[in-house]
């Protein structure tokens, strides 16, 4: 087993899963982003008026407050929906597929190279909940 070839196997399948669930999100969120918008709009019209100094702190507040504003908006619209979960159950799923398909291939070559047969091991992939979206 050439473990190049799997590592490989493997960015594709992560890469795979990467642009779908980029692309799944955005079609997701795009049902929330008027709300989001109205709603990002107003707190500006407010914190824009408090904001004082020059080019580069009135930009660096802004860049704070847009920051912290979108996670606000996003960590609500996770903690409401499951959509998130389904994207990472997928994966959990496709991967633990794949983990069970090597060590089904590694047992094989063992067996045929050594004559010794492993005892399997069953691995769980745990999913953690997220917590905080990366903006």
């Amino acid at each position: 087993m050439n473990s190049g070839f799997v590592r490989r196997e493997l960015l594709l399948i992560i890469n795979s899963y990467k642009e779908k669930t980029r692309e799944s999100i955005r079609e997701y969120l795009d049902k929330f982003s008027n709300d989001i918008e109205g709603r990002l709009t107003s707190e500006y019209d407010e914190a824009f008026a408090a904001w004082q100094g020059n080019l580069y702190h009135v930009t660096r507040k802004y860049e704070d407050w847009i920051r912290q504003s979108l996670d606000d908006q996003l960590r609500e619209i996770m903690l409401e929906e499951e959509k998130t979960f389904e994207l990472l159950e997928a994966v959990q799923q496709h991967l633990s597929f794949y983990l069970k398909s090597f060590r089904e291939r590694i047992n094989s070559n063992l067996e045929q190279a050594l004559g010794v047969k492993m005892k399997t091991e069953n691995w769980d992939i745990t999913l953690t909940e997220v917590r905080k979206p990366n903006i």
